[in-house]
């Protein structure tokens, strides 16, 4: 980010198969250590997506869990979350879109990841449905722009795709129905 003096960061899923970043501020010669910013409620992993306005936010979508993993009854892939980051001046925090702080970059690498609850709630499936993101954009407002899909537990798994944006509250709209897998 060039806000932060170029600083790199590579989010990626550790050996656990959850959410993680590191970074380097000399163009890779080092790296800091692997840090889990996010944790699931469930025993399986989140599935997460970001993206940057390159210069000093970067914005964060995840799921609960990966929705193969958690089944019925113990299913907890409801949720699409979102948080961004951003370094305001006296170090990088996490935020709500809304800018209502979460936790700071320091207290994450200190052993405190995000729960999906203190993060906003984009979309949320009903019944036995499961939700899987598949893209985040900022648009010309560096708002997020999200796109998912919610997914039904019958046998043929329908698939219902929408995009939801954020102006002061999340908003979710219906694309199409893509049918079955």
């Amino acid at each position: 980010l060039s806000a932060e003096k170029d600083r790199i960061y590579v989010f990626y899923r550790n050996p656990y198969r959850y959410p993680s970043v590191s970074w380097t501020d000399d163009c890779g010669a080092s790296w800091s250590k692997r840090v889990q910013y996010v944790h699931s409620p469930s025993k399986t992993f989140a599935y997460a997506q970001v993206a940057s306005d390159g210069k000093s936010r970067i914005h964060i979508l995840w799921t609960d869990s990966h929705p193969r993993k958690d089944k019925l009854p113990n299913f907890y892939n409801k949720n699409v979350n979102y948080m961004y980051y951003e370094d305001k001046g006296s170090g990088g925090v996490f935020c709500r879109a809304d800018g209502t702080r979460i936790r700071s970059l320091a207290d994450v690498v200190a052993g405190k990841p995000i729960l999906p609850g203190e993060a906003d709630v984009v979309f949320t499936s009903c019944g036995d449905h499961r939700s899987w993101i598949w893209d985040i954009v900022p648009d010309e407002k560096d708002r997020p722009v999200v796109a998912l899909v919610d997914i039904s537990a019958d046998p043929d798994e329908q698939h219902d795709y929408y995009y939801a944006t954020f102006d002061s509250s999340w908003n979710t709209h219906h694309i199409v129905n893509g049918g079955t897998r």
